[in-house]
């Protein structure tokens, strides 16, 4: 690996059916290769993005990289080296400037790893269930989310929200729900994989209870079963409406006709 290619890619956001690197485990680089990735990314910022420097200034953005370069101790796979750098790139407050490890799910699949099971809604009011991806709905939906793990929701969210980027923070807590990302996030940044321990509130009744994970690719068969009607709507927790549109090409008439159903 070169510092030309990176541990770390700029651009398009990492979902569980991205393909790109090697199959598991990872290797891992050392902490010299991962020094000349940073570099390479501070460049690549001014060379490439037309405007990087309004949210943060330039010294501000290389005493950020002097900091990550210096706690590069010992070797890192990109997984691990992901949530160290990710900050860098959210404090230019650009929600289409990115970073994320590239990982191929044939690869995921075969080593066997379990993604947290269910779909989420994030609000500034709380983590909502959208539905379960699991075989039962043991988490009904519009629940909010407590904890994870024995670890509240909201450090969680908070730690998250530090590797997503965007111009505001109801930007990047949309992007916690969008498709994998916090499935992702959780996995590389807390190593939560396998079975879930969750605690949840629903018709202000509290409950815990333990999920088994899922494979990138019962992920996807359970949410392609789903998505079987094109606008939905769904009234969650509180009074929040949540309307479903999945795909772009909805005739404008069909939409004022479920509007107005």
């Amino acid at each position: 690996m070169t510092s030309r290619a990176g541990v770390l890619c700029l651009g398009l956001a990492l979902l569980l059916a991205a393909a790109a690197e090697a199959a598991a485990p990872l290797p891992a680089h050392p902490p010299e290769v991962l020094r000349q990735d940073l570099e390479f990314l501070l460049r690549t910022i001014d060379e490439v993005h037309p405007d990087p420097y309004q949210a943060v200034s330039r010294e501000d953005l290389e005493a950020h990289v002097q900091r990550i370069a210096a706690g590069l101790t010992e070797p890192l796979t990109a997984v691990q080296f992901f949530p160290r750098v990710a900050p860098l790139i959210t404090s230019l407050g650009d929600g289409h400037t990115l970073v994320s490890p590239t990982l191929d799910s044939a690869a995921l699949e075969e080593a066997g790893i379990r993604f947290f099971p269910l779909d989420l809604l994030f609000t500034p009011s709380g983590a909502f269930v959208l539905r379960s991806s699991g075989p039962e709905e043991e988490v009904p939906a519009g629940a909010r989310l407590l904890s994870v793990n024995g670890t509240a929701i909201e450090e969680i969210t908070e730690t998250l929200l530090s590797l997503a980027s965007g111009e505001t923070r109801d930007l990047r807590l949309a992007k916690l729900g969008v498709d994998d990302t916090f499935k992702l996030f959780l996995w590389q940044t807390y190593g939560f994989a396998g079975t879930f321990d969750i605690e949840h509130e629903h018709d202000g009744e509290r409950a815990g209870v333990r999920l088994a994970g899922l494979l990138p690719s019962e992920i996807r068969s359970r949410r392609t079963k789903a998505a079987t009607k094109t606008l939905e709507l769904e009234t969650l927790e509180d009074g929040v409406r949540l309307l479903r549109v999945r795909h772009f090409e909805v005739d404008s008439n069909d939409f004022r006709r479920f509007l107005r159903s």
